[in-house]
């Protein structure tokens, strides 16, 4: 029998083109629901096999369009090469792992951003940098979100050659600085 992760790992490929939450949740379970049961090995056999075009056919949803993906061919290749080597647990940074909102990990990509020498980055750079190297879900219009911060210090909104660029301010590095146990 598979391992729990490659059996997952299946069913998530197989319902990711499922663009309602619920539908895909649902579909999720009942996959899963199959594929651990001891006598289910034909179900685990059409995971695999499943092609995913007909089941989002057979459920009457869209493939996800390519503008919906984050694409990487409108991130600076300096924001690209600047996130190579950083680690989710940067010195003097509160973890990745560790900001529960939205907000407070965009802020972490331009805190980063800027400590690697980069002032200002795009929604689509934020959203390339937190979803392809962090692996957090991130897409170029929840980052406009940030607009709720500009009123607080936190950050501001500029004009990166015709795109909007948001720029992080001390109150938005103070927020996400590891706080120092010693007084």
């Amino acid at each position: 029998m598979k391992d729990y992760k490659t059996i997952v790992a299946e069913i998530v490929d197989a319902t990711e083109n499922i663009k309602d939450e619920k539908l895909k949740e649902i579909a999720f379970q009942k996959l899963l629901e199959h594929s651990l049961e001891p006598n289910s090995s034909s179900v685990s056999k059409k995971v695999e096999s499943m092609d995913t075009g007909n089941f989002s056919k057979k459920l009457g949803v869209k493939k996800r369009s390519k503008s919906s993906v984050v694409r990487d061919k409108v991130v600076r290749e300096e924001v690209k090469s600047a996130f190579n080597d950083v680690s989710p647990n940067m010195p003097g940074l509160k973890p990745l792992g560790s900001l529960k909102q939205k907000w407070e990990k965009y802020i972490w990509a331009l805190v980063v951003a800027k400590e690697k020498g980069i002032e200002m980055m795009t929604n689509n750079e934020i959203a390339f940098v937190l979803s392809e190297k962090f692996s957090v879900g991130v897409t170029e219009k929840t980052v406009n979100n940030l607009t709720f911060k500009v009123e607080s210090g936190f950050v501001q909104k500029r004009d990166l050659e015709g795109t909007r660029a948001w720029k992080v301010l001390i109150d938005g590095i103070n927020s996400i600085k590891e706080e120092s146990t010693t007084k």
